[in-house]
């Protein structure tokens, strides 16, 4: 074990927060100069230890507080103080850091919550003016990825690699419930796809409430809520439909052939003795 150290200036305080697929690089937040009572994003790596990310200048009490770092390292986000508020934030190698913005309406508030492993989609939560999902690409800037059938607020937590699925939470009916996004379908209340997918009786007494992860396929969730009897407890679920293997039956025709070819070989052997 290696310990990281911290940023010159302020209270000795550091954390560590995400690392690259190769453990080469880790992503946290230090106290620094330029925050000296929260927090300024880092990247540490074995030969430049840490490195301040810097923070976005204008609010009194700036921060940069990083949440992932992108699998290969070349992107990390969080949210950041800045004149608007809380505001997601991006930091890359070629752009440096860079306020994200928020959706339009209501009061201003943005935090970003996962990056795809190249760093080019990004995932968090914002205000529309409610709580909402948000998938942010350079192309489409950041999208509104709206709610699940009867929802009225939604949060993303995580993303495949290649970025085509996010997983977080909904709130339905007065309730919190697991909610799973990808192009294809849009946003879905993960208890009704398990139901689709037969898993009703592995779930019968559940309170599900969030995703909190999901495989780099797409399709492993694990989550947490709370069991049958009332205790808070993780679980996984495989989205892979069940499948009905068919195995080839023989005709009669096919038998009585093959049974005649056994029979011909046998005839043969005993001539050739």
């Amino acid at each position: 074990m290696v310990a990281l150290g911290d940023l010159p200036g302020g209270e000795f305080s550091s954390a560590a927060v995400g690392v690259t697929a190769d453990g080469a690089i880790v992503t946290g937040g230090s106290t620094s100069f330029l925050s000296p009572t929260l927090a300024e994003a880092f990247l540490w790596s074995q030969p430049t230890n840490l490195v301040g990310l810097g923070v976005i200048p204008g609010h009194p009490n700036p921060a940069t507080v990083p949440s992932r770092i992108s699998a290969d390292g070349t992107v990390v986000v969080g949210w950041a103080q800045t004149l608007n508020g809380r505001e997601a934030f991006r930091w890359s190698q070629s752009d440096g850091l860079v306020a994200m913005g928020d959706l339009p309406g209501g009061m201003f508030d943005s935090y970003a919550t996962g990056v795809s492993a190249d760093g080019s989609v990004i995932v968090g939560v914002a205000l529309n003016p409610g709580v909402t999902a948000f998938r942010w690409t350079a192309s489409t800037g950041m999208i509104d990825l709206g709610n699940p059938p009867g929802g009225y607020l939604s949060e993303a937590f995580a993303i495949t690699p290649d970025g085509r699925t996010v997983v977080g939470n909904a709130g339905v009916d007065g309730s919190f419930v697991p909610m799973i996004w990808d192009e294809a379908h849009g946003m879905r209340n993960l208890i009704e796809v398990f139901v689709e997918l037969g898993l009703g009786p592995s779930i019968a007494g559940w309170d599900l409430e969030e995703a909190r992860a999901v495989s780099a396929d797409g399709l492993t969730v694990v989550g947490y809520g709370f069991n049958p009897a009332g205790e808070r407890e993780g679980w996984i679920a495989d989205l892979r439909p069940a499948s009905v293997v068919e195995v080839p039956t023989a005709s009669t025709a096919a038998l009585s052939i093959l049974a005649s070819l056994i029979v011909g070989a046998a005839l043969l052997t005993m001539r050739l003795r």
